[in-house]
């Protein structure tokens, strides 16, 4: 398959829209984020995020977080506690990763009935995401077990002819975000990333 590759410097309003378009209706699109570059499509689309998990080769036990263009789309998503207020307060938009458990809103889940969720600090990706009028599955582009890629030439040669739209940036953050499991009575760190791990708990703790 041909790949449509642009620059988010250079894209115009109108290749964006197509794109969010497309991806509305099931296109794989690769794209930079503040951590690293991610891979992802429309979460309601079944035949579309079994594209992704075959382009990543990642286990089907393993669902995909999804991103957000707000706190006010992703509440809408999830059953947003508390503790899911404070810590959205001190790292949203940014590096930080919620699990949550889902609302009956429709969000393809775990089977303990839980999503990831995140608002990237990443204003060009929110547009996207607010033009596809959905929300936006986003696991890191990466083939599952090797490293995240930060860099275009690498995302290239794994990608190209693969996914249907390429956005390449300037630069990507590099490290991963942090993931903080809040569905359980206790919050816990399941991954240290970009986001201060301790902060994380003492935002949860409403400190």
């Amino acid at each position: 398959m041909k790949t449509t590759i642009l620059r988010i410097d250079e894209a115009s309003g109108e290749q964006l829209m197509r794109a969010a378009k497309d991806a509305a209706n099931g296109a794989v699109l690769v794209f930079p984020t503040d951590t690293v570059y991610g891979i992802g499509t429309n979460p309601f689309n079944p035949a579309a995020v079994r594209r992704v998990f075959e382009i990543k080769q990642r286990p089907n036990s393993k669902p995909l977080p999804v991103l957000f263009s707000d706190e006010a789309q992703a509440a809408k998503a999830t059953l947003f506690n508390d503790e899911a207020k404070s810590v959205a307060a001190k790292f949203w938009p940014g590096a930080l990763t919620m699990i949550l458990r889902a609302s009956p809103y429709g969000m393809p889940l775990s089977d303990n009935g839980t999503v990831a969720v995140r608002v990237p600090a990443h204003e060009w990706l929110r547009s996207l995401i607010r033009a596809m009028g959905t929300p936006l599955n986003a696991t890191s582009a990466n083939i599952s077990g090797s490293p995240v890629i930060s860099d275009n030439a690498r995302l290239l040669a794994e990608f190209d002819g693969k996914a249907d739209y390429i956005f390449l940036a300037e630069t990507c953050g590099g490290l991963a975000s942090t993931i903080v499991d809040l569905s359980k009575d206790k919050p816990a760190i399941l991954r240290a990333g970009a986001a201060d791990p301790r902060a994380v708990l003492d935002a949860a703790a409403g400190k």
